[in-house]
């Protein structure tokens, strides 16, 4: 729009064979490009163009996405896409591993594939991190080092899941523990997800910070120190926590052990 070559911008777009987009939710709050979004996609579908869009949730739960917009993805097929299962998994780190694949790394690759399980780029980063120690400190990776190694740097997993299960345990909307909202409500979800986070996965205040809309190291302190502080004395919340870390671990996607509250 500075350049003046919105126009150019569509024609772009507009003129060809296939349309790949990833990650449209992204897009749910803004207007405008949603707008150029809709037109483009209606002037490839009416040309017969192959369309293809990627997000992370069905189209019917993206809020609040017009109506048109959204009848528009779900009238092409919808495929539910899960994580890969462990010879899926187990086939991937063989790939990737090809260059220096010997018959001692054929067991690691095993132990990566059972306790790496959410993503692709979590079996890469395993992979690449457990590498890079064994060059870093002159020793093989073998069967018997690499549990050590992976119960200390397994990849965290997806913090939206943890926010969205801890907003539908209290009613709000996930975006309500991002946004500067500070009712009574919001803001105790707003803590009990900072301590998740800070017992569950071990984050650091300042990544916690990051993932709560840009907050500062004092804040999240304090919010994590209530939950912790206010646990041994309220009972209530005590089994909120609990309820919280039982729905989290059901999902298979909060696996650090706790203890009880």
């Amino acid at each position: 729009m500075r350049e003046k070559q919105v126009d150019k911008f569509r024609s772009k777009f507009r003129n060809i064979h296939i349309f790949l987009f990833d990650d449209v939710h992204f897009l749910i709050d803004k207007k405008q490009t949603l707008q150029c979004f809709f037109h483009t996609f209606n002037e490839l579908y009416s040309n017969n163009r192959q369309i293809v869009i990627t997000a992370d949730c069905a189209p019917q739960d993206m809020q609040p996405l017009s109506s048109k917009l959204k009848s528009r993805l779900e009238g092409g097929l919808i495929a539910d896409l899960q994580p890969p299962d462990f010879e899926t998994r187990l086939n991937i780190l063989r790939v990737k591993a090809a260059t220096m694949m010997t018959s001692e790394l054929e067991g690691v690759l095993h132990i990566i594939a059972e306790k790496v399980c959410e993503n692709v780029r979590q079996l890469e980063g395993a992979l690449v991190y457990l590498t890079a120690q064994a060059k870093l400190s002159g020793t093989k990776i073998t069967p018997e080092t690499i549990n050590k190694l992976l119960t200390n740097t397994t990849p965290k997993q997806d913090i939206k899941l943890l926010l969205r299960t801890v907003a539908d345990h209290f009613g709000i909307p996930a975006e309500e523990l991002i946004n500067k909202k500070r009712d009574r409500k919001t803001t105790l979800a707003r803590h009990v997800a900072i301590y998740l986070m800070r017992e569950g996965y071990n984050c650091s205040l300042a990544e916690i910070g990051k993932e709560l809309g840009g907050r500062n190291h004092a804040t999240i302190l304090h919010g994590y120190e209530k939950i912790a502080n206010e646990l041994s004395n309220n009972p209530n919340l005590s089994t909120q926590v609990s309820e919280i870390k039982k729905q989290l671990n059901s999902q298979k996607s909060y696996k650090k052990a706790y203890q009880p509250v």
